[in-house]
C-alpha cells in the first residue's frame, strides 16, 4: 500500500478541516464523506470530488475504503470503531477516545482483536516543544522526579457552547473542560509522566451557563512518592500552557515558546545529610526557543497515522494511550463529584453510575 483511502465521518468544523488535510496529503485519498445531514455531506463531497453518504456503519464495509476518520461527538466513537474493526478498517479517531473507560475498554479490545491501526488525534504529541520536553524528562539526566505542575487555560465565550446542543452537557458531551479542551494537556501529562496511583480533585461550573465543569484542579500521587498538580479552565485569559517540573538535579519550565532548564551542580538527595551546606547550588539556567505550542500539529498526527498504516506499526497515540488519558479526566470528575480520592485504574461501574446520575439530573433541570 502506498496510499491510504479514507472515509471521513462527521462534517462539522473539525471534520471539514480534516477533509482539507486528507485531500491535500500525497499519501492519502479522500473517497467518501459521511454526515447525518445528507445535504451537508453532498456539499462537501462536491467540493472534494468524492462520494457522499449518511450512514457511518455502512461506510465501514466499503471495499475501496482502507481507513475511517471519526470526527463526531464522543458518544458515537465506540459503535463506529467496532464496525470499522469488524470490517478490518483502520481508524483515526478524534479525541477523546470515548466518554467513559468502560466504553474505551470495548474499543481497545476491538482494536486488539482485529489488528487494525488505531490512532487518536492528540496533536500536541506531534508538537516540537512537547517532544523536546518528553525527551528531556525521560532521558533521566535531571534525576528523580519530585513534582510536576501543569496549567492549561483556554478561554471560551458563551456562544462557543451554543454552537452545538451537545456542547457542555453530560448527555451530549459527557464532560466539560477536562474531557474537551483539557484532554490535550492531560494527555501530554500522562504521556510524559505516566499514570498516577491516585488523585484528588475539585471541579466546578464557575462562569459559563453549562451543565458540565469549566474549571478543574487535581492533586496526583505517583509510584515512588512523586506528586503532581493539574489545572484546566475555559474561564481565564490570556491562554496558557505551562509545565513546572521539579527534579532531583534541577528544574524544567516550558511555557509558550520558551523551554528553560535549570541544573544543580549536586543533586538535592546528595546534599540532605550535609548539615553545614545542605542546599544545592543556585540553578544554572539554559534557555531554548521552541515553536509555539498552540493546538499542536494536526498535520503531523495525520502524517504519522498514514505512515503507521503503510508500515503496519503503532501510531504516535494508540488506543491504550488514549484510554489512560481518559481515565485521568474521568477520575477528576469522579473525585470531585464524590469528594474523595480516586485510585487507578478507576472503578468502571462506579463511573458509569455517576455519569448516568449526572445525565438524569441535567434532564430534570431542563424540564424545570
Amino acid at each position: 500500500m502506498d496510499k491510504v483511502r479514507f472515509a471521513i465521518i462527521g462534517l462539522g468544523m473539525m471534520g471539514r478541516q480534516q477533509c482539507r488535510r486528507t485531500a491535500a496529503h500525497p499519501k492519502a485519498e479522500l473517497v467518501e464523506v459521511v454526515d447525518s445531514v445528507e445535504e451537508k455531506a453532498r456539499d462537501v463531497a462536491g467540493e472534494f470530488g468524492c462520494r457522499a453518504s449518511s450512514d457511518p456503519i455502512d461506510v465501514c464495509a466499503r471495499d475501496d475504503v482502507d481507513a475511517v476518520m471519526i470526527v463526531v461527538p464522543h458518544y458515537a466513537h465506540p459503535e463506529i470503531t467496532i464496525a470499522a474493526c469488524e470490517n478490518q478498517k483502520h481508524v483515526f479517531c478524534e479525541k477523546p477516545i470515548a466518554v467513559t473507560p468502560s466504553q474505551a475498554d470495548v474499543m481497545v479490545d476491538a482494536v486488539k482483536s482485529s489488528g487494525v491501526v488505531f490512532g487518536v488525534d492528540y496533536q500536541m504529541r506531534a508538537s516540537e516543544p512537547v517532544q523536546k520536553l518528553r525527551t528531556l524528562v525521560l532521558s533521566g539526566g535531571m534525576g528523580k522526579l519530585h513534582r510536576v505542575d501543569m496549567r492549561y487555560t483556554s478561554l471560551r465565550p458563551e456562544h462557543y457552547y451554543k454552537m452545538g446542543e451537545w456542547r457542555g452537557t453530560w448527555a451530549g458531551e459527557g464532560g466539560g473542560v477536562t474531557l474537551n479542551q483539557g484532554t490535550h494537556p492531560i494527555d501530554v501529562f500522562q504521556w510524559i509522566f505516566g499514570q498516577p496511583l491516585e488523585l484528588q480533585a475539585f471541579a466546578q461550573t464557575y462562569m459559563h451557563d453549562i451543565s458540565t465543569e469549566d474549571t478543574a484542579g487535581a492533586m496526583l500521587r505517583f509510584q515512588g512518592g512523586s506528586t503532581g498538580y493539574i489545572h484546566v479552565s475555559t474561564c481565564e485569559y490570556p491562554d496558557s500552557f505551562r509545565f513546572d517540573i521539579y527534579c532531583d538535579r534541577g528544574r524544567i519550565v516550558l511555557e509558550d515558546t520558551n523551554l528553560r532548564v535549570g541544573r544543580f551542580d549536586i543533586a538535592i538527595s546528595e546534599k540532605l545529610d550535609d548539615k553545614d551546606n545542605w542546599r544545592p547550588s543556585s540553578l544554572e539556567w539554559e534557555e531554548t526557543e521552541v515553536a509555539r505550542i498552540g493546538w499542536g500539529n494536526h498535520d503531523g498526527m495525520l502524517d504519522d497515522f498514514i505512515e503507521a498504516v503503510i508500515q503496519n506499526r503503532p501510531p504516535l497515540s494508540t488506543a491504550e494511550d488514549a484510554l489512560h488519558s481518559l481515565e485521568i479526566t474521568n477520575a477528576i470528575i469522579l473525585s470531585s463529584s464524590k469528594r474523595k480520592p480516586v485510585s487507578f485504574p478507576i472503578d468502571r461501574n462506579e463511573y458509569d453510575e455517576l455519569l448516568a446520575e449526572l445525565v438524569r439530573k441535567e434532564r430534570e433541570a431542563k424540564k424545570d
